[in-house]
Order: structure tokens, then C-alpha cells, then sequence
């Protein structure tokens, strides 16, 4: 979804809205983003 944000932002000639465009990729997951961290050992 950034990257669509990024597109309008970019042909608008206006800045990125990061949030909207987060909000935006939960709303089409159907919820949060699955997030997963791996310990460096």
C-alpha cells in the first residue's frame, strides 16, 4: 500500500502520508500486520 500512497503523493506533487497509508494495509489485511522478529545469536 505505501507504494500506491507513494504514486498519488508523487503525481499530486504532495508529501507521503505514512499513517494513512499503514491504515490503509491493515484494512486490507483484515487487521494488524503480522510482525515477526528472529533473535541475532
Amino acid at each position: 500500500m505505501p507504494n500506491l500512497h507513494r504514486a498519488y503523493a508523487d503525481a499530486d506533487g504532495g508529501e507521503l502520508d505514512l499513517m494513512a497509508a499503514l491504515h490503509d494495509a491493515a484494512t486490507w489485511n483484515g487487521g494488524p500486520l503480522t510482525t515477526h522478529v528472529c533473535p541475532l545469536d
